[in-house]
C-alpha cells in the first residue's frame, strides 16, 4: 500500500544515460577485480587466519568482505556516501542489525558498517559470481526459499541465527525481505524481531537511502550514486517476551526508520546537504587524466610538428642498385661503391666519396654501415644508463625533439640530401625510436654540440668528448 509520507512522486530520478554506462563500467570492473583478486591472491592467508587465529570461522572471511567494501568507495570515482553515527559503539554486542532494502548496491554499504555479524539472506546472493563464493566462507545464514518459510516468524536458519547471537556474534537481516521498488520502506516481517526478542538482544534500525535510485532493480546500470548509510539508536528487548510483544518491536521500529527516511530525503534537498566522500578520490582521478592528457597532447605535438621531413630527391639513384666490390692495392683491400671506397690499414678506416650529395651520403652509409649501426648501438646503450626506465627514455626523446624542432632550420638543402643519402642507404634497428632520417638528422647536431665542450676551453679543459677526423680536397 503506498505511503503518502513517503516522498517523493518523481522516484527514482531522471540521469544521464551516457554516464550511467560509464559509472556501471567502472563499478564492476572495479568490484570485480577486487573480489578476483581477493579469491585467487588472499583466499589462503585469509583460510588460515580464519582457520587458526580468530575466535569464530568465517570472521576473518567477513572481515576481508568489509575492506573489500571500504576499498570499494575508497576508489570508486563518481557519487558520495554519506554516513552518519556510523561508529563502533553504536552496536552493543551481540545485537540483531535490521536495514530497509532498496537495491544490490544496500550489501557493499552494509558491509560499510564496524559490526561483526552474521546476515540471515535469501539464496541468490549466494550464487553470485565471487562474490557468492565470500558469503559462504564468511558463513552468512540462507534463510527463506519458501513461502511457507517466507511467512514463518522463525524461517530456516532461525536457530543458526540464534547460536550465532548466543555465541556473541551480532546478526543482520533485510526484514522487508525483498528490495523495494519505488525507494518506500515496506511491510517488515517477523523474524528479525522475534529473534531479538527470543535471544534478548537489542534491536539496531539502520537505514539506507539512495540505493535504489543508483542500481535499479531489473537494470545492470549505475543511476545515481549518492548513498546515506544512517545507525540509528539501540532499541532494547529487555522485558519482551512473546509473539505480541516482538510484533509491537517490529511497528515501533517501522515507524522510526520510515520517519528517519523521510528525513534524510528532506534533508538531501537543501543545498547544505553535505558531501564529503569521494573528493580525494576525485582529485586523484582528475590528476592522472590531466596526466594521461598531457602525455597524449605532447606525442601528437611531437608526431606531427617536431619530427623532421626528409627532403624530395629527384636525381638518379642508380648508385642503390649497385653491389659492394672488393680491390686489392698493394698490402690492403679497397671496398668500392661507384667512384667511392673504403679502406681499412692499421686500426684506422679511411673512406673516399664521390658524386653528388645524395650520392656521397650514400655511399658513406653503405660502406660503413657496421661502423655506424655499432656507434648508435652504443649511444643508445649509454642513454639506457643514465635513463633505465622506459618512461624516463620516452620522456626524454620528447624534450629533445620539442627542443630541436627548427633545427631543419638551420641546415643546407646541400647537407639535408647527405643526410637523406645516408638514411637510404643504412638499415633502420631501431624503428621505434624515432623515423631514420630524424635520428640521423639529430646525431650529426649532437656531433656538432659536442664541439662546444672540446673546442670552448670555459666549458671544459678535458677530452672526455672525441671525435672523428678526416682531410678532404677538391670541394
Amino acid at each position: 500500500m503506498a505511503d503518502k509520507a513517503d516522498p517523493d512522486s518523481s522516484y527514482p530520478p531522471a540521469s544521464n544515460p551516457v554516464m550511467n554506462v560509464v559509472r556501471a563500467v567502472c563499478a564492476y570492473g572495479l568490484l570485480g577485480t577486487q573480489l578476483a583478486f581477493f579469491l585467487f591472491v588472499l583466499e589462503l592467508p585469509y583460510w588460515l587466519a580464519d582457520r587458526f587465529f580468530v575466535r569464530h570461522r568465517g570472521d576473518a572471511f567477513y572481515s576481508g568482505q568489509r575492506r573489500i567494501a571500504r576499498w570499494f568507495f575508497r576508489l570508486f570515482p563518481f557519487g558520495q556516501q554519506r554516513h552518519v553515527n556510523v561508529r563502533r559503539k553504536a552496536f552493543p554486542s551481540p545485537c540483531v542489525i535490521v536495514c530497509n532494502h532498496q537495491s544490490t548496491l544496500d550489501i557493499l554499504m552494509a558491509l560499510m558498517l564496524p559490526v561483526n555479524a552474521r546476515w540471515m539472506i535469501k539464496g541468490w546472493p549466494f550464487k553470485y559470481p565471487l562474490m557468492g563464493e565470500l558469503n559462504k566462507l564468511a558463513r552468512h545464514i540462507q534463510v527463506e526459499e519458501t513461502k511457507a518459510e517466507v511467512d514463518s516468524d522463525r524461517p530456516r536458519g532461525y536457530d543458526t541465527a540464534l547460536n550465532w547471537l548466543k555465541d556473541g556474534v551480532s546478526i543482520l537481516v533485510f526484514p522487508e525481505g525483498s528490495r523495494s521498488p519505488d525507494g518506500r520502506i515496506r511491510r517488515f516481517k517477523n523474524g528479525a524481531f522475534v529473534l531479538a526478542v527470543d535471544a534478548q538482544v537489542p534491536v539496531v534500525p539502520v537505514v539506507l537511502d539512495g540505493t535504489g535510485a543508483c542500481v535499479r532493480k531489473g537494470s545492470p546500470l549505475v543511476h545515481h550514486p549518492n548513498a546515506v548509510l544512517k545507525v540509528l539508536d539501540p532499541i532494547p528487548t529487555t522485558g519482551l517476551k512473546d509473539a505480541k510483544d516482538a510484533a509491537e518491536l517490529k511497528q515501533r521500529v517501522h515507524a522510526q526508520m520510515k520517519q528517519e527516511l523521510q528525513n534524510i530525503r528532506e534533508a538531501a534537498r537543501k543545498p547544505s546537504y553535505p558531501r564529503i566522500h569521494g573528493w580525494v578520490t576525485r582529485l586523484a582521478m582528475f590528476g592522472l587524466a590531466l596526466f594521461i592528457a598531457t602525455l597524449v597532447s605532447v606525442s601528437v605535438y611531437v608526431t606531427n610538428w617536431c619530427i623532421a621531413e626528409p627532403p624530395v630527391y629527384e636525381g638518379s639513384r642508380a648508385l642503390a642498385q649497385e653491389e659492394i666490390t672488393n680491390r686489392a692495392i698493394g698490402d690492403t683491400e679497397l671496398q668500392i661503391l661507384g667512384k667511392s671506397w673504403r679502406r681499412d690499414r692499421n686500426g684506422l678506416h679511411e673512406i673516399g666519396l664521390a658524386g653528388n650529395r645524395w650520392e656521397r651520403g650514400y655511399a658513406n652509409a653503405r660502406l660503413t654501415r657496421e661502423l655506424t649501426e655499432a656507434q648508435e648501438e652504443l649511444l643508445l646503450d649509454k642513454i639506457r644508463e643514465f635513463l633505465p626506465s622506459d618512461f624516463s627514455f620516452w620522456a626524454a626523446k620528447q624534450l629533445v625533439a620539442i627542443n630541436n624542432r627548427d633545427l631543419p632550420d638551420f641546415v643546407s638543402d646541400a647537407e639535408k640530401l647527405e643526410i637523406l643519402g645516408l638514411t637510404e642507404g643504412s638499415v633502420d634497428h631501431h624503428p621505434e625510436e624515432a623515423p631514420l632520417y630524424h635520428r640521423i638528422l639529430n646525431y650529426h647536431a649532437a656531433h656538432d654540440i659536442s664541439h662546444i665542450f672540446i673546442d670552448n676551453p670555459l666549458v671544459t679543459t678535458s677530452d672526455f668528448v672525441g671525435c672523428t677526423s678526416f682531410a678532404a680536397w677538391d670541394e
